[in-house]
Order: C-alpha cells, then structure tokens, then sequence
C-alpha cells in the first residue's frame, strides 16, 4: 500500500513539473540582450552587431553593421516570432535558443541578421 501511494504521488509531481515552464520560452525579456553575427545582403556577408531592448510589449533591435548604426521601431513579439512593417520597411525575426535570425526588406533589397546572443 506504501508503494501505491509513492507512486501516486510520485507521478502526481512529475506530470505537474512537465505541465509548466514552456509558455515563457520566448517572451519578452528572453530576446533581450546583446547579439553578435553576420550580415547578409545582396550576397555581401558583413560582420553585424545587434543590441535589444525592451520596449512596451515588443522590442527594439538596434543593429550595427559596416560601421552604420540602425534603430529599428518597435518589433511587435508573438512568442518566438516578431515583426515590422512601415511603408517601405519589413523584418520578420524568430528567436530559437541564443539565436536570432531576422530577414528585412527595404524598397525590394532583402538583408539577412543570423546573431548569436553574447
């Protein structure tokens, strides 16, 4: 009877512990931070720099790359994903661990962010 009831509620713990944590893999302060990598654009490869904060419910990525910086408006977050889209402007970025990679397009020129958290 002893066994019984260890396992019930050694079982009872266990499917608690695997029910929780997943929900907060991408939110807001998990794409905050500083990111180093590469540049891509046009077949060019540049070293690039990328800076997040937070901002409101999103992010701002502020992005250095061939000696010019770049602050972007605020990236609207959807879990892993975030997004852009001003006029002429799109980025669409998705985090996965440490890594971010964000593909823009401005007026047609597409550029590709493959960063690594620092």
């Amino acid at each position: 009877m002893k066994f019984l009831k260890f396992a019930f509620i050694f079982l009872g713990i266990t499917f608690l512990i695997s029910c929780g944590g997943d929900d907060d893999e991408c939110a807001q302060e998990n794409w905050v931070g500083m990111y180093s990598g590469t540049e891509s654009c046009a077949g060019d490869v540049v070293d690039a720099t990328m800076d997040v904060t937070s901002s409101g419910e999103g992010v701002i990525m502020t992005i250095t790359s061939n000696g010019t910086t770049v602050e972007l408006v605020e990236a609207a977050l959807d879990g892993c994903n975030s997004s852009i889209s001003v006029d002429s402007f799109s980025a669409n970025g998705s985090l996965n661990g440490d890594e971010i990679v964000l593909n823009t397009s401005f007026f047609g020129s597409a550029c590709v962010y493959t960063v690594t958290r620092q």
